[in-house]
């Protein structure tokens, strides 16, 4: 959906959207509903379920929950339907958050963010992109013979 800021009516609330960024697999909207503000996640290939689907993040998130995480943004919603939307935080600066850093939560799992890039992170190193997780010793393959041995 390729919309121009706007306000629509929600009840007795004005919602305020406003389309944000254009990622690989995603278009990412700002919600704003009075003084709180959310970043609403459509997938531009729902179906797709690889470490960047909202399925896989989703499962990330319910996994790093059980935790106090300080530079992860909050999760709110998700559809991992046919739509695959997600609601989290929406983050625009820095701010003080309680916990530990998500590289210290994963380590502990052998786990590694599956892409962690600066897109990926905002104000104050926050990890606003999940972009998955994957385990710490998997190595990308390098051949179609290295490929076929990794599925097996």
């Amino acid at each position: 959906i390729d919309l121009p800021a706007t306000e629509v009516q929600f009840g007795d609330k004005q919602i305020k959207v406003e389309k944000i960024a254009i990622g690989e697999v995603a278009h990412v909207y700002k919600l704003s509903l009075g003084h709180e503000d959310y970043a609403f996640k459509v997938p531009t290939d729902p179906a797709r379920h690889d470490i960047h689907g909202s399925a896989a993040e989703t499962a990330a998130f319910a996994l790093l929950s059980k935790h106090k995480v300080s530079n992860l943004i909050d999760f709110h919603a998700a559809n991992v339907g046919k739509s695959g939307w997600m609601l989290t935080e929406f983050v625009d600066r820095a701010k003080h958050r309680e916990g530990e850093p998500i590289e210290a939560v994963l380590d502990r799992y052998t786990l590694k963010l599956g892409d962690d890039w600066s897109a990926n992170r905002g104000p104050g190193n926050v990890v606003w992109d999940l972009g998955g997780l994957e385990p710490k010793n998997l190595k990308s393959p390098t051949t179609l013979a290295k490929f076929e041995q990794l599925l097996q």
